[in-house]
């Protein structure tokens, strides 16, 4: 998840959202009933693309660009981001 939010809080666009769900086989033996547990692997792809930030006028993000992450495996559970919005012209 991209959270997009403006530098003194607040939501600045629609957060990005992208998944990759992961499976793994579970063989259950008939006699002792214990189970065996595969590897979890990635169903559709094991990567997030690169994510341009929004545009709003008057501002600039932080992170004009998230760069792509490649590689997910079962071991993550959540990638969170924030991309900030700063003023163009400040005061002070």
């Amino acid at each position: 998840m991209i959270h997009y939010v403006y530098e003194g809080g607040g939501e600045a666009a629609t957060d990005h959202n992208a998944t990759v769900d992961f499976s793994r086989t579970i063989t259950t033996d008939r006699v002792t009933n214990d189970k065996t547990y595969g590897d979890w692997t990635a169903d559709n792809g094991d990567s997030f693309a690169s994510v341009t930030s929004p545009v709003i006028d008057g501002y600039t993000a932080d992170q004009l660009k998230v760069s792509e992450m490649t590689g997910i495996t079962g071991r993550y559970r959540r990638y969170f981001c924030d991309s900030n919005l700063h003023s163009k012209s400040r005061n002070h």
